[in-house]
């Protein structure tokens, strides 16, 4: 029998590093489908508070730009380009630019996520984002 998958792209049970983070309540639940929390000023869908996937537009609405960094930082994962496709899918606009950089090891490459440009940031973007934090919280 195949494990149910949640939202988050993580089978439900077993270990996995998100278990040990606040977010292994939101990783843990099952979810047949993206539920949508409600639509931006611009009519685009909202994901649920408490998802990845809403963290890292909760991200992209108050940050100039987010990085596979910032993101694990927020929802200790890395895989922001799952949910950035997902984002787009959806119809949100959002650039990809690759920055060169250094660690201290070596040149490195990493993506810059920003949301593109005529995105009305309004009182549905303030209400979701107050909504991920209070999910991210515990709260919700």
């Amino acid at each position: 029998m195949k494990s149910p998958t949640n939202e988050n792209a993580r089978t439900s049970g077993g270990s996995s590093r998100a278990e040990s983070s606040n977010v292994s309540k939101i990783h843990a639940q099952i979810v047949a489908h993206p539920s949508i929390w409600g639509l931006s000023s611009d009519g685009l869908p909202l994901p649920r508070p408490g998802t990845c996937k809403a963290a890292l537009l909760a991200c992209l609405l108050t940050d100039d730009e987010a990085t596979h960094r910032t993101f694990d930082d927020v929802a200790d994962t890395m895989r922001t380009a799952v949910y950035i496709k997902r984002l787009r899918d959806d119809g949100w606009p959002i650039t990809t630019t690759l920055v060169s950089g250094e660690n201290k090891f070596e040149r490195v490459r990493f993506a810059k996520y920003e949301l593109g440009e005529g995105v009305t940031v309004g009182e549905a973007e303030r209400v979701f984002v107050a909504a991920c934090e209070l999910a991210a919280g515990g709260w919700l």
